[in-house]
């Protein structure tokens, strides 16, 4: 952990940074890190809303303000700064991808959807929107679509508890036991801590 005294530092050499040259983000954005990790949001919100006027066409300021927006639950406003990032880095697919996630953290299932979906079609090969639009379709009951999707993540990296605990539970909602039982298994294999799934699985073993 770093001690205060070494981020009043780290904060004091961001803000000289920002004085020797206004435009260079990179301390804008580490020093509102630094300010939300003291607990004074409101004035990294300011610290970033300079950068905004300081550089009005770089995402990275945008995308620092929709997160703090979201840590706080203010997601109408976390997706208006994200919006705006994308339109300013319309060719990051990870961005795109972070504003599809964004959408199903506040809610909107069918817009998180609909934002996966073309973040899949343009880059098929990121693995995050197929898992936002898994997410999304389960809050929706699409169970089989679910599972379609969350089996496409996995072929990125099967190494994921947690997408085969979703999984199993969506074959087990769709009747297909044989494989839930095994991605219950491939979880308490990856993570044997995990006490749900074991529990969960010893319900579909027979007895």
């Amino acid at each position: 952990r770093i001690s205060a005294q070494r981020i009043d530092e780290a904060m004091a050499l961001y803000r000289s940074a920002i004085r020797a040259d206004p435009t260079l983000i990179e301390s804008y954005v580490n020093l509102s890190m630094l300010l939300v990790q003291q607990g004074k949001t409101d004035e990294a919100v300011e610290v970033l809303q300079q950068a905004v006027d300081a550089k009005p066409n770089d995402p990275r300021p945008h995308v620092q303000l929709a997160t703090l927006s979201a840590q706080q639950r203010r997601f109408e406003q976390a997706l208006v700064h994200m919006n705006q990032a994308v339109s300013l880095a319309p060719y990051s697919g990870p961005l795109a991808a972070e504003r599809a996630h964004l959408l199903l953290r506040s809610g909107d299932w069918s817009g998180a959807i609909d934002a996966a979906t073309q973040v899949i079609d343009r880059w098929p090969d990121l693995p995050r929107p197929y898992l936002t639009r898994g997410e999304a379709r389960i809050q929706l009951q699409h169970w089989e679509a679910a599972a379609n999707d969350f089996e496409s993540a996995l072929s990125f990296d099967t190494n994921q508890p947690g997408v085969h605990y979703n999984l199993a539970g969506l074959y087990a909602q769709l009747g297909e036991t044989t494989k839930a039982v095994e991605h219950y298994r491939t979880v308490s294999r990856l993570n044997p801590d995990m006490y749900e799934a074991h529990v969960r699985l010893g319900q579909l073993l027979p007895q």
